[in-house]
């Protein structure tokens, strides 16, 4: 057995211009959108993130702004990531780290089905999930279309 050692991508912000057209070009596939660019503020601001869930946590990022965008591009304002890493220490994420997985899933349904104008077909394929799995979310989470 060989083993590699890759280093986080904290550690290696260099690589994410590299990473982030490959991954925006299979989340576009994905969710049937074109490819948008990044623009170079927004590179920066991604580079300048420490990444402590690593390239999934990057690859969630982009499919939320490239669900969000709606032009070619996609800017600085389109990337949620939490506001300590945006540059302010001081900056307390206590509210963001208390959300439950069910208020950060209920949030990334009901984005998903406004970017879609409520297609549920498409919100299954960009989701990643099937009807029968929407339909039930939907009906948890109280979701009106």
């Amino acid at each position: 057995m060989v083993s590699i050692e890759l280093p986080s991508l904290r550690e290696r912000p260099e690589d994410i211009p590299l990473l982030v057209p490959a991954l925006l070009g299979k989340i576009a596939r994905r969710i049937h959108k074109p490819q948008p660019q990044l623009t170079e503020q927004a590179m920066k601001t991604l580079q300048g993130y420490s990444w402590p869930g690593n390239v999934r946590e990057l690859e969630n990022l982009l499919t939320q702004s490239l669900v969000r965008c709606r032009g070619s591009a996609i800017t600085p304002d389109l990337l949620t990531l939490p506001r300590k890493s945006r540059g302010s220490a001081a900056v307390d994420t206590t509210e963001q780290v208390k959300k439950s997985l069910d208020q950060v899933e209920e949030e990334q349904i009901r984005l998903v089905l406004d970017h879609t104008g409520g297609h549920k077909g498409k919100s299954c394929a960009i989701l990643g999930i099937s009807r029968p799995a929407l339909d039930r979310k939907i009906s948890k989470y109280a979701i009106t279309l």
